[in-house]
């Protein structure tokens, strides 16, 4: 590439004061890129601002795009992008009882209307979007030995998400299992719209597992709470499918590897690098951090059985296209 196709490089970001998003909007402007956020408020995009550093904010935008699946809604925001990275997507939060309104749409029409918008975008070269494990893993599945690959879909449909999310205003639904459907509904949408509309832009998928590492902006929550839960809550909860961790680093690692390779166009792509059973995680976090305020905990007697069921990952794509 030349240097002047890469001084007209801009990288769209959307969602980008989200956990992985503000991660990754902080190494584009460190790697010296020119990077538009998008933004529900504008208070979101002054936040972000003030978390980066002040050295690199010359280089950032900021779009407001209130709703995602408005028509036309990313129109003006991609406007000379040349690389986009989709995040945007709805996460599990107070007050979200209604499947479709809160989880199911924003996330496959959020994503419809981002692709729809960037093939009407003639300076688009390449779309990655972040999908999930919960695109890939099969809950049938779980504890049956062998691994999930990027071969692999979850195989909810759009009816059956509605039916448990029935179940999310009581209580019986877990609104990370509406979270899970959202994410692979919204994946198979996005890859649909790729092979029946064959854009000119290049597309991939990353799937990230549970990202922890110190986030740019806000405090421990998300998928960092979920950590801290597992490793303070007694009696240790061990669960029969492990939860499968990545390092933040290593997810935005993933995301510029899969835009910049062209190897890694029309790939999906496993970002996941262990899955440690509970009294692991325990034990690591207090071998490298010794005044963590809980203890070591024993070995249970069914640890290496319960190795030899669960389902793993395959990250070899991640690994062999992507270089991590």
């Amino acid at each position: 590439m030349s240097a002047q196709e890469l001084a007209q490089e801009l990288f769209l970001v959307t969602g980008a004061n989200g956990y992985i998003a503000a991660a990754l909007v902080r190494q584009l402007l460190q790697d010296g890129k020119h990077v538009r956020a998008t933004v529900r408020r504008q208070q979101a995009g002054d936040d972000l601002r003030a978390a980066l550093p002040a050295s690199t904010v010359g280089r950032l935008g900021i779009a407001i795009v209130p709703d995602i699946i408005a028509p036309n809604a990313f129109r003006v925001a991609l406007q000379d992008v040349t690389h986009v990275f989709h995040m945007a997507s709805p996460l599990p939060g107070e007050g979200k009882t209604d499947a479709k309104r809160d989880y199911l749409d924003p996330a496959k029409l959020g994503v419809l209307s981002l692709l729809e918008d960037a093939s009407h975008t003639p300076s688009v070269r390449k779309v990655v979007l972040t999908a999930s494990i919960a695109s890939i893993m099969d809950v049938r599945r779980a504890n049956t030995d062998g691994s999930f690959t990027e071969k692999d879909w979850n195989p909810i449909t759009y009816d059956y998400a509605i039916e448990l999310g029935a179940g999310l205003a009581n209580g019986k639904t877990s609104p990370m299992t509406i979270y899970a459907a959202s994410k692979a509904l919204a994946e198979r949408a996005a890859w649909e719209f790729v092979h029946e509309h064959k854009p000119s832009f290049a597309f991939a998928a990353v799937h990230p597992g549970f990202v922890v590492g110190r986030p740019v902006t806000g405090s421990i929550s998300g998928s960092n709470g979920m950590l801290w839960q597992t490793l303070t809550a007694r009696p240790v909860q061990e669960s029969a499918q492990p939860m499968a961790f990545v390092d933040l680093e290593d997810t935005v690692r993933g995301h510029l590897q899969a835009m910049q390779r062209k190897e890694a166009d029309g790939g999906r792509f496993l970002l996941v690098a262990g899955q440690p059973l509970t009294h692991e995680a325990i034990n690591w976090a207090k071998d490298r951090q010794p005044d963590l305020p809980f203890d070591r905990v024993d070995i249970p007697a069914d640890a290496e059985e319960r190795k030899r069921k669960f389902t793993g990952y395959d990250n070899s794509a991640s690994r062999d296209v992507l270089g991590i």
